[in-house]
């Protein structure tokens, strides 16, 4: 019979799962794009000197949201990979003290 250490068995508990992880992932990523989204309309705005109609302004708010998306799956500007960390670890730390 193989005994596992306590040590171990604390950190399987601990540990977020992989669904949880890829959400919090996901979650991440769309924080981004939204910032992203963000300062690509706010500069398309301050770059025009003519005022869009209603549909080219709504195409461009599309085009701004897709390439925002691509951006922010691909790495981006690294936002979502910092705050995946950061949230990742408060979700052990809170998990394990709500064990307690």
């Amino acid at each position: 019979m193989k005994v596992s250490s306590v040590e171990s068995v604390e950190k399987s508990t601990n540990a977020p799962s992989k669904s949880d992880l890829w959400k919090l992932r996901r979650a991440c990523q769309d924080f981004e794009a939204i910032l992203v989204a963000s300062l690509l309309r706010t500069a398309r705005r301050t770059a025009q000197s003519e005022p869009t109609d209603g549909v080219s302004g709504l195409y461009l708010d599309m085009a701004d949201t897709a390439l925002a998306d691509a951006i922010a799956r691909n790495g981006g500007l690294g936002i979502a990979k910092l705050l995946e960390q950061e949230l990742t670890k408060l979700a052990g730390r809170s998990k394990s003290e709500s064990q307690r």
